[in-house]
């Protein structure tokens, strides 16, 4: 039962991670984007 709960959390927490990244990787993204198009 233990072991269950903690491979949820560590599921969720890697899901938020993953998101997080996303989003920055996003970000990074429209910026070089923004960069090539000003040039």
């Amino acid at each position: 039962m233990a072991l269950r709960v903690s491979l949820q959390y560590a599921l969720e927490t890697w899901s938020m991670k993953l998101e997080h990244y996303a989003e920055i990787t996003e970000s990074w993204t429209k910026k070089i984007l923004l960069q090539c198009l000003i040039r």
